[in-house]
């Protein structure tokens, strides 16, 4: 498997402008990582999103998926949260029901602990 390094994955984002605060690694990071020739990596970026999360191809499935998953619901900003205070800053910013992908992240919670 071909994983970039701490220093290449900071590289990386310093190339691409992303704001220290904010590393988002899903669609256009997944696309980017892939085309650098980390496809392993990119699969896994994928998965970490909630965007129609309930389907069931868009779900993490390996641990490494789920590990990112789950790391990513448990940030606000710059801050590791409680799941309820990360998706009740989503609600309020989204105006969104999150019910189902709460649930779902307390599962993923409960696999991975």
């Amino acid at each position: 498997m071909n994983i970039p390094s701490r220093e290449q994955c900071l590289q990386i984002l310093k190339n691409n402008k992303t704001p220290s605060n904010i590393i988002e690694h899903w669609a256009r990071g997944a696309e980017l990582v892939k085309k650098l020739g980390y496809p392993e990596v990119a699969k896994v970026i994928s998965k970490h999103t909630l965007y129609k999360v309930e389907i069931e191809e868009n779900q993490p499935k390996t641990f490494e998926e789920k590990i990112v998953f789950y790391a990513d619901k448990r940030v606000k900003n710059d801050k590791v949260v409680s799941l309820e205070e990360r998706y009740d800053d989503i609600k309020k910013r989204y105006d969104v029901d999150l019910g189902w992908e709460m649930e779902f992240t307390k599962k993923i919670e409960k696999e991975l602990l």
